[in-house]
């Protein structure tokens, strides 16, 4: 689900997304689409309820939880577009959050007692990309894979 934070003055006018950006269109506006401060705030949030609802064998351990919640914060840009997480989960002692748009995918794991992070880029017919010990910049440049026409 793609959604959208912009300002009260722009909220009638129709948004586009091409090759990772946004345009607003009779305003000349461009901007690049990231993970954004409220949509990895509402992730993180998101990540505390999922967790704190997991049965003990589901649950990961709380360096798994920091470091999926350090990346997605440390991802966030303050631009006025975002993706949401399309669904967070626990499997396995694991964290996955997911970034869907279509049919691409990209999902951040957390897992183990090093916290070890990876994040997998997929399409419908096959899993692309993946990447192992991943920055907050490898984190945005998958989610703005997503929007790439």
């Amino acid at each position: 689900m793609l959604n959208t934070i912009m300002p009260p003055a722009l909220a009638e006018e129709h948004v586009t997304a091409t090759a990772c950006y946004c345009t607003i269109k009779n305003t000349g506006a461009l901007f690049s689409v990231f993970l954004n401060l409220e949509a990895a705030s509402v992730t993180n949030a998101e990540i505390d309820q999922i967790v704190s609802d997991e049965s003990p064998d589901e649950k990961p351990e709380p360096p798994v939880i920091d470091a999926a919640k350090n990346i997605v914060s440390a991802a966030a840009y303050p631009v006025p577009f975002f993706l949401a997480a399309s669904e967070v989960e626990c499997f396995e002692k694991r964290l996955l959050v997911h970034w869907a748009l279509g049919s691409k995918r990209v999902t951040l794991i957390t897992s183990g007692p090093e916290a070890r992070t990876r994040i997998y880029k997929k399409t419908a017919t096959n899993l692309s990309e993946l990447t192992t010990n991943p920055s907050p910049v490898d984190l945005r440049n998958a989610i703005n894979w997503i929007l790439e026409m």
